[in-house]
């Protein structure tokens, strides 16, 4: 998870206050072991990371063609005749 936050592969918003402050405590101890104190959320992530991240890809959105023709149209309330936009 290193790698990818160091290569830019993974990138956290910074609007996520929480994560950031745990991240900048994170560390290990004296014999590299990681302190495992105050890091909830760094284990979400590594877990997240480490198995989870095809499990949140979504699956490519199935087109309405009908449902553009009639938005091309005017209809489906878009605005066109007898709508409440116009």
């Amino acid at each position: 998870m290193w790698d990818a936050l160091s290569t830019g592969r993974l990138k956290v918003f910074d609007t996520l206050t929480h994560w950031i402050s745990e991240f900048r405590k994170y560390h290990r101890d004296e014999k590299g072991k990681i302190v495992k104190k105050d890091d909830r959320l760094m284990d979400a992530s590594r877990y997240w990371w480490s198995s989870g991240r095809d499990r949140a890809a979504l699956p490519p959105a199935k087109v309405d063609v009908d449902m553009l023709e009639r938005l091309r149209r005017g209809g489906c309330g878009g605005g066109g005749q007898g709508s409440w936009m116009t």
